[in-house]
This record gives structure tokens, C-alpha cells and sequence, in this order.
């Protein structure tokens, strides 16, 4: 029939199991709808400490694996942010620093565009009540938590 689907259950509580002839329902997913994604800010996936330099791309790749698009820019039809951690902007550099680095200054500035830009990304989405989600709670809404650390994830 069109309104059943198989689900896989990765967790259910003891006091609460789920029993032949619950109705189990995903509140947004449909299957005729595109959902639209928004990712900004600095991702570690790998939990190693470091900000993955090709984190977006990898999750841009399980949105569209998931079935939904990316875009750039929160709009009405944004239906949720995927935000990681606000871009990191150092002090302003040094006459002398600018001296022996002529490129640290342009590292700056893009860092404080990047900053700008997700505190921009973040107030938007919250005026426009776009749901907000951090890297983990997307993977858990995916049903991706367990593929997380297995070789090949991405």
C-alpha cells in the first residue's frame, strides 16, 4: 500500500517496546517532498580534534544520499540548518606578523567573512523558525549513527 513503509528500529527502550501494530511515523519525511538543507560552520567528523576541511562536501553527500538538496542561503523554503562548530577568527594581526606572512591578513579576513557569514546563516534560520541541527543530531535523524565510525561511511 502507499502509506506503509519498512523502517529499521535502532534502538527501542525496555519499558516502552515497540509491538506489532504500533504506528511508528517519521513527523518530516514524505516521500513526494525534497527537503532543503542549509550546512555551515566547521564539522569534525572524524572526532579527532581537528575541523575537517571536506567536512560540507560529506555531508552535503548524505543529504542528497538521504534525498535532499543544498543550498547556500536560508529562505522561507529552507527546511532545516545542519551547523557545526562557529568558524574560529584569531586576533588581527600584527604590522610585524603582516611583515613576515604578507598573506595573514587575507587569512584573516576570509576567517572573519566565514564567521560573519554563519552568525548570519544562524539568525536567519532562527527568525524564519528554520530547525536548527548540529552534525550528530542529523546523523541521528538519518539513521546513520551506527555507519558513523565504519570504515567507508562517506
Amino acid at each position: 500500500s502507499d502509506s506503509y513503509s519498512a523502517a529499521r528500529i535502532i534502538r527501542s527502550e525496555i519499558n516502552k517496546p515497540i509491538l506489532e501494530g504500533d504506528m511508528i511515523a517519521n513527523l518530516i519525511w514524505d516521500s513526494k517532498k525534497v527537503n532543503e538543507f542549509v550546512i555551515a560552520g566547521d564539522f569534525d567528523l572524524d572526532d579527532d580534534g581537528y575541523i575537517d576541511s571536506n567536512a560540507k562536501g560529506k555531508i552535503e553527500a548524505l543529504v542528497k544520499n538521504w534525498g535532499g538538496k543544498v543550498t547556500d542561503k536560508i529562505t522561507i523554503d529552507t527546511d532545516y540548518l545542519i551547523l557545526g562548530k562557529q568558524p574560529q577568527v584569531l586576533a588581527k594581526p600584527t604590522v610585524e606578523e603582516q611583515e613576515a606572512d604578507p598573506t595573514i591578513m587575507q587569512k584573516y579576513e576570509t576567517a572573519v567573512k566565514r564567521m560573519q557569514e554563519y552568525s548570519a546563516l544562524q539568525d536567519r534560520a532562527n527568525s524564519l523558525w528554520v530547525p536548527i541541527f548540529s552534525f550528530e543530531k542529523f546523523i541521528q535523524l538519518i539513521g546513520y549513527t551506527e555507519k558513523i565510525g565504519q570504515a567507508g561511511a562517506f
